[in-house]
């Protein structure tokens, strides 16, 4: 009887924590974005991969380009100038 009593238990708590972790998984992030991977653009100038929200940009040709930060950004700009200049 004892041993039907702690199976029963340890399959409830089985149960409970399966549910905890899929609660956890399926739940919005706290600050309402969504739990998925933000988009990545790669820089323009050296290829590291940053969030497109926190990406510096700019037009060159009439395309828009992303950069990791401002200093990729002043790069690119300098030897585009010396390409075309």
């Amino acid at each position: 009887m004892i041993a039907l009593l702690v199976r029963f238990l340890i399959i409830l708590l089985a149960v409970w924590l399966v549910r905890q972790v899929w609660r956890l998984l399926t739940l919005p992030a706290p600050d309402g974005r969504s739990r998925d991977a933000e988009e990545l653009v790669p820089c323009a100038a050296c290829g590291t991969y940053s969030p497109k929200d926190k990406a510096a940009t700019a037009l060159f040709a009439g395309q828009r380009r992303y950069f990791c930060d401002v200093r990729c950004l002043e790069k690119y700009t300098q030897d585009h100038r010396l390409a075309d200049g």
